[in-house]
């Protein structure tokens, strides 16, 4: 489960799901990956315990277990912590690149013309 679990992708994929039924194809669509890369990964994750595969005719619809809907949670979280930290370092780089500038710029200014 690890391969596929860490590609973000599949990862936001997994917890979309949550809570819902859907198809290969649609998933495949709303999340931009290969349906048939997708039912690789949905085999495994099968396999895993993670999601049913209700077949209906040709289509099958996809959901999550219990297991399935822990892992999502716990991805969930881990995806916020994530980001918030990004948008700290964001800040905080962007702070430094500017006190940079600003020093940058009073030097300039400071230097006298021959």
């Amino acid at each position: 489960m690890e391969r596929f679990v860490y590609n973000p992708k599949y990862a936001k994929l997994l917890i979309s799901m949550s809570g819902q039924k859907a198809q290969i194809d649609e998933l495949a669509k709303r999340h931009n990956v290969n349906a048939g890369h997708l039912r690789i990964v949905l085999d495994q994750w099968h396999k895993e315990n993670v999601i049913n595969k209700d077949r209906t005719g040709r289509e099958y619809h996809i959901s999550l277990t219990d297991k399935g809907e822990e892992v999502s949670k716990k991805l969930a979280e881990l995806m916020d912590i994530v980001h918030n930290y990004e948008i700290k370092e964001v800040k905080k780089n962007s702070k430094k690149n500017s006190e940079v500038k600003k020093n940058a710029t009073n030097e300039t200014n400071e230097i006298s013309p021959l």
